[in-house]
């Protein structure tokens, strides 16, 4: 934190850029867990085993809180994009982003992102 807090310009292009990355680690953590949902028996018979979702540097706790993270930066990059194909692409990253939140079955998770999502909702149609 002290590191960010004494180094860092405050600049539209410095937020821009740490939203930047917040979508592509995203990304990386969706790409994580299909691979180990191809790799480990994580859905058995319809049911996703939370006993399975182990990523070797968090259970799934971190994978869904970090996801609560990401959630608003993709929204926002959404919201402020120009051009039309970004807008969309970061829209559909952010609802994917969402679904996996959900399935990690973090019930803190789940909790806090039905709730960034309330708000990005109300913000967007009004």
């Amino acid at each position: 934190y002290a590191i960010f807090l004494n180094n860092l310009t405050y600049e539209q292009k410095t937020i821009d850029f740490f939203f930047k990355c917040c979508a592509c680690l995203s990304i990386v953590f969706i790409a994580e867990f299909i691979y180990l949902c191809c790799t480990t028996p994580v859905i058995v018979d319809g049911k996703i085993h939370k006993n399975a979702l182990n990523f070797g540097w968090g259970i799934s706790n971190g994978y869904g809180n970090l996801g609560c993270y990401f959630i608003p930066a993709i929204f926002y990059l959404a919201y402020k994009s120009k051009k039309k194909y970004q807008t969309i692409i970061y829209y559909l990253l952010g609802v994917i982003t969402y679904m996996f939140t959900r399935y990690s079955l973090s019930r803190n998770a789940i909790l806090t992102s039905a709730i960034i999502i309330s708000f990005i909702l109300i913000f967007i149609l009004t």
